[in-house]
């Protein structure tokens, strides 16, 4: 067998090979989807890809460099140690605004989930580690496609970015 096709097997078997994938994921580690994370995080890796989880919140507050109220979500995703750890969160004040208040919050206090997932994710600052990174593919795990359209029967797992 010649270097060649075994460097083509190694392409086959590795097609994401140098490859840099962010994997935006909502900042929950007590359910289902924090599992399907950490399955897709593993089969990008196994395809040679390098994976730049980013955990999104939807709690007001949570913003980057708050080092202190991501302790409890760090001590709870042990799993995600071995990395760089990105964090994306709305700031207060970004709640504060009549567009919020109108297109997020009324929804909401009315069932609608999604919307103020979707609406947290919109206004989210990203770490300043990530900002302005290249990547070759950005995925979520989960599509909910509508849940910013008032898709309000989608539960406790919808996230969209």
């Amino acid at each position: 067998m010649s270097v060649a096709s075994s460097d083509c097997f190694a392409c086959a078997q590795r097609p994401l090979l140098g490859r840099r994938v962010a994997l935006i994921h909502p900042a929950w580690h007590s359910c289902g989807t924090y599992r399907v994370v950490l399955g897709q995080i593993a089969a990008y890796r196994a395809l040679g890809a390098e994976v730049f989880p980013i955990a999104i919140s939807s709690d007001p507050g949570f913003v980057p460099g708050r080092s202190w109220i991501w302790k409890s979500f760090n001590q709870a995703t042990p799993e995600l140690d071995g990395d760089p750890r990105y964090y994306g969160g709305a700031p207060f004040h970004a709640m504060l605004s009549p567009q919020f208040l109108r297109d997020v919050l009324w929804p909401y206090l009315h069932g609608d989930q999604a919307v103020v997932r979707l609406g947290m994710a919109e206004r989210a600052r990203l770490s300043p580690a990530i900002e302005g990174a290249a990547f070759d593919l950005v995925r979520q795990p989960l599509d909910v496609v509508g849940a910013s359209k008032g898709v309000s029967d989608v539960g406790d797992s919808a996230f969209m970015l």
